[in-house]
């Protein structure tokens, strides 16, 4: 995304900061301890970060994930959404 940003938009101010934003909510999602590998045996497990259910997204088989823990990095997702403008989509 910041060669996109460099390549793309001139190294837009707009774009570093909102990479920027995901990058720190993942990284301090990525710290956040955690026992969770569910690749193959999710169905009816939690999520041992914050309880919720491991679901699956649909037509992506390998991706697991809970609704909770994704919260973690909305903010940031959804600045470079808007950023790159791929809200629009």
């Amino acid at each position: 995304m910041r060669r996109l940003a460099v390549e793309g938009w001139d190294g837009s101010p707009k774009l570093t900061s909102a990479i920027d934003a995901l990058e720190n909510s993942l990284t301090t999602f990525a710290a956040i301890p955690s026992n969770n590998d569910f690749a193959s045996e999710w169905q009816g497990k939690q999520c041992t970060i914050c309880g919720l259910q491991i679901q699956d997204l649909k037509g992506y088989e390998d991706m697991v994930y809970c609704r909770g823990c994704l919260k973690h990095f909305d903010a940031g997702r959804e600045a470079v959404d808007e950023a790159f403008g791929l809200d629009a989509i």
